[in-house]
């Protein structure tokens, strides 16, 4: 447990590496069961893991605007363009938005462990001790509404879990520290 908090000269635990390194599932759901608290700690720069998570990639200028056209925040459309080009567009951001997808599979399983929800990193799977997190109920919107994140999560849970904007939380994301 204390190795896992233990942090170096930047201010990073090892959980920050061994999302910026991509080590195994089984080294991920292993620090993220001992201390997951640790996915919200900003190193000296202010970083957290989430944000190395999410920013690292969202920032990157390709993804800016992809993130932009899926959430709606930018809907402009050629008007010179043909139908056909436009067909084209919306084919490649659906491809673009398959990737974003698979992002936020994974974003979505560290908010799990962040939170004690049960989660699984490739073939690992993470539980905790706790015994009320069987009877609580994951909604990734109350999740990032709860946390400081990159805008285009918020936007991003809106979009895909709308449901959520109306339903009630009963202390589901107690567990947070």
């Amino acid at each position: 447990l204390q190795s896992a908090v233990l942090k170096d000269k930047k201010g990073r635990a090892p959980l920050y590496y061994s999302v910026r390194y991509e080590a195994a599932s089984a080294v991920v759901v292993e620090l993220l069961k001992v201390a997951p608290e640790v996915m919200f700690q900003e190193d000296r720069m202010g970083k957290s893991v989430l944000k190395e998570l999410w920013d690292s990639w969202a920032d990157k200028w390709e993804w800016k605007r992809t993130l932009a056209n899926i959430t709606g925040v930018d809907n402009r459309k050629d008007k010179d363009a043909t139908e056909s080009e436009e067909e084209m567009k919306m084919a490649d951001l659906n491809s673009q938005e398959d990737t974003v997808k698979d992002e936020w599979e994974n974003l979505d399983m560290y908010l799990r462990a962040a939170f004690h929800f049960p989660f699984k990193v490739g073939n690992c799977e993470g539980t905790f001790d706790d015994e009320k997190s069987t009877s609580r109920t994951w909604r990734i919107l109350h999740a990032v509404s709860s946390i400081e994140c990159h805008p285009s999560i918020f936007r991003l849970a809106i979009k895909w879990h709308p449901e959520q904007i109306q339903e009630i939380d009963k202390n589901d994301l107690h567990t947070r520290k």
